[in-house]
């Protein structure tokens, strides 16, 4: 698995607070399940699927679950973000 593929954005995000136009392109939300606790991730991406890799080794390490995966939240291009 390549991580170089992932860049972390930000964790414990607040889904409501997010503005899309403030946001890339290739930010990917994903909404995992430890112990009861729901999260919210962020992390850049092209695609979907590295995000996925990644958060299933972390989570099922831990005996959780993904509970959702978001992609294309933001509006700005990468490059110019």
């Amino acid at each position: 698995q390549d991580n170089a593929r992932v860049r972390v954005f930000g964790q414990d995000i607040d889904r409501d607070n997010l503005v899309a136009s403030e946001l890339p392109q290739d930010l990917v939300l994903v909404e995992y399940e430890i112990d009861g606790t729901l999260y919210c991730d962020g992390v850049r991406t092209a695609r979907q699927v590295h995000a996925f890799d990644l958060f299933y080794d972390k989570v099922a390490a831990q005996g959780g679950k993904i509970i959702n995966i978001i992609s294309r939240v933001g509006k700005i291009p990468p490059k110019q973000y």
